[in-house]
């Protein structure tokens, strides 16, 4: 699994949301548990996303102050979104608009009207999503959508319509009206900016019929980014050499007049009253000017010039069989003029179709319309976090389309969850594609051939009850664990802990005030990627029994941690039980710790009972270990 997405929710949720700044540290903090709440138990209510009533309550409040805005939660992914845009590499900006609607809500403060709006009352916005993946050249012929690599959302707006109009109201407000449904593209275009000036990088917008707007097109091309649309509209054609303007033709009959370059199946997704089916069809491509619209120079202005095009038609042969054949008419800024290269245009199109599943996952696997806040304010900033959640999923299927015969090691689980899964399922995972399927058959999903790989939601559905299963692995007693095996050992990480009896003891030098607080971060521990998180405590206790706190946990090793080293790496020395410092010891010449003016830390593992006596400085705090 690529490391833009790690599944371990504690990494994750620390990449894309330790550095948001929300105007004081507590409340950036609430933002990271919050999503690894979600990241761990992801389509599960507030309530549940949490055990202790004080985080539920305390989520419930973060999404009421007003500095919780979408764009600043979403300020860290997107960023790192961005970071790995300009890099060489072709790169699809997906984008679509969805409707989410709370019809059985009480009128809701922040939401607009949706659906038709004469109806009865339905509450909601438009969610305009731009998705970021990066594109792979197509090495052969393919009618199946090709993976990509998800890197996140680089850009969403939330808006809301505008009331029912009136039996008085004028063309002129009507179009003003409907114009500002349709400038979701063009702000859209103003906030990504311009592309990278790097030759080697390339920004395609991808979009659908929505999109066919000369507005639309001419910003993109100014910001230096490429476009594939489908055409929406039976657009004239200028002819760029003629001294007077003229029309030519117009786009749909000049495509369909243009010799077949070649031909190909496209396997097509099942829908809302249509079967999954493959289509045989041809492609041609015409490359041709668009007559430009009045107002394309805005009021006042000249005339600009048409935008040269080229118009990709993918078509499938009319039969008895298929009651509605499939004809796209493309239109790109790229100059086409081979099969392969308009093939390649029809494959970045299908490539949109996942920023469609992005939508769906929100609304049924991570249920976003099933929220009950009560105001717009606290539901915008809900789903701005879902939807990051949201890509992580999408790019675990994505990457197992990727590269499926690579080691189950690169699949992203940790040893521990790959063992669990291996065990509960009664199957050796040696492959990506096998913890894929494993995952998918935990949600649901029945593994046959004729089935294909689990789809996101299968996977979403698996990853939550893989979790549960872990979870009770820890719970086990050291007896019953035994059936089912040690704990994997970890060489990059050192000895592998045992996460269900991890304590961190914070040890103080002697000169520490009691009316300290500390802020030790810890950031390493054997290996970079295991801690990231910063432990606020405060000290509640000048002394305590060490042999008591050392019983009550079960422990049989100790783990001294030295944090004083430059840059966050963690020196550790490492003693086996019984290990007991008091008083006395920690002011002897043979406590290696004495002349640190630093703090030390001491994790606990094990299963075994220890008696000694002896005191120590120090207080406890629970943490929890990533993988």
């Amino acid at each position: 699994m690529t490391t833009f997405h790690p599944l371990q929710a504690e990494q994750w949720a620390l990449k894309h949301f330790g550095a948001v700044d929300l105007g004081d540290r507590r409340r950036n903090q609430r933002a990271v548990r919050i999503a690894q709440g979600m990241a761990s138990r992801s389509g599960k209510s507030i309530p549940k996303l949490f055990d202790r009533r004080a985080d539920v309550k305390a989520a419930y409040t973060f999404m009421s102050r007003k500095e919780a805005t979408p764009e600043r939660l979403q300020t860290p992914h997107r960023n790192h979104v961005r970071a790995a845009l300009g890099q060489a590499g072709t790169f699809l900006l997906l984008e679509d608009s969805s409707e989410f609607i709370w019809s059985r809500h009480q009128e809701t403060p922040g939401l607009g009207r949706t659906g038709d709006l004469r109806s009865p009352v339905r509450q909601g916005f438009t969610l305009h999503t731009t998705l970021a993946v990066k594109w792979q050249k197509p090495h052969q012929q393919s009618g199946q959508r090709l993976p990509v690599q998800v890197l996140g959302i680089l850009d969403q707006e939330y808006y809301l319509r505008q009331p029912a109009p009136t039996a008085s109201e004028s063309d002129a407000e009507r179009r003003q009206r409907e114009n500002k449904e349709s400038a979701l593209w063009t702000r859209a275009t103003e906030r990504i900016g311009k592309g990278p000036d790097d030759q080697d990088v390339r920004w395609v917008r991808v979009c659908d019929r929505g999109a066919d707007i000369e507005v639309f097109m001419r910003g993109v091309i100014a910001q230096g980014q490429g476009f594939v649309v489908r055409a929406a509209q039976n657009r004239r054609l200028l002819d760029p050499n003629a001294r007077t303007r003229e029309c030519i033709g117009h786009v749909f009959e000049a495509a369909r007049a243009a010799s077949p370059l070649g031909s190909y199946t496209i396997d097509l997704r099942g829908r809302k009253g249509q079967k999954a089916r493959a289509a045989h069809v041809e492609v041609s491509v015409v490359r041709a000017y668009l007559w430009p619209t009045p107002m394309a120079g805005g009021q006042g202005k000249p005339r600009q010039e048409g935008i040269r095009v080229s118009i990709v038609r993918v078509a499938e042969k009319p039969s008895d069989d298929v009651k509605e054949p499939l004809e796209w008419m493309l239109l790109t800024d790229a100059d086409i003029e081979t099969f392969e290269e308009a093939h390649e245009v029809a494959l970045q199109y299908q490539a949109r179709w996942l920023v469609e599943e992005f939508h769906k996952g929100l609304k049924t696997g991570l249920g976003a319309e099933r929220l009950q806040l009560e105001a717009g304010q606290r539901l915008k900033a809900m789903i701005s976090m879902m939807s990051v959640v949201a890509t992580r999923l999408l790019a675990l299927r994505e990457d197992s389309r990727e590269r499926p015969n690579d080691p189950a090691q690169s699949a992203g689980l940790s040893a521990v969850e790959l063992q669990v899964l291996s065990k509960v399922l009664k199957r050796q995972l040696k492959t990506v594609q096998d913890v894929i399927l494993a995952l998918g058959r935990l949600g649901g999903h029945m593994n046959r051939k004729s089935d294909g790989l689990p789809g996101w939601q299968a996977l979403w559905e698996g990853m939550n009850m893989l979790q549960v299963y872990v979870e009770g692995y820890k719970s086990l007693s050291g007896k019953s664990r035994s059936e089912w095996g040690d704990l994997p050992p970890d060489d990059e990480a050192g000895d592998q802990l045992d996460k269900s009896h991890v304590m961190a003891c914070l040890f103080l030098p002697p000169n520490q005030k009691s009316s300290e607080s500390i802020e030790p971060t810890v950031a390493h521990l054997h290996n970079p990627a295991t801690w990231g998180m910063t432990l606020r405590i405060t000290r509640w206790r000048q002394r305590c029994c060490l042999r008591r706190f050392l019983r009550d946990m079960r422990c049989q090793c100790v783990l001294f941690c030295d944090f004083a080293t430059a840059c966050g790496v963690v020196t550790t020395i490492q003693y086996q039980m019984p290990l007991f410092l008091s008083t006395e010891d920690w002011h002897s010449n043979d406590n290696p710790f004495k002349h640190c003016t630093q703090h030390f830390a001491v994790v606990t593992v094990g299963t075994t009972e220890r008696n000694g006596e002896g005191n120590a400085f120090g207080i406890g705090q629970k943490v929890a270990l990533g993988s």
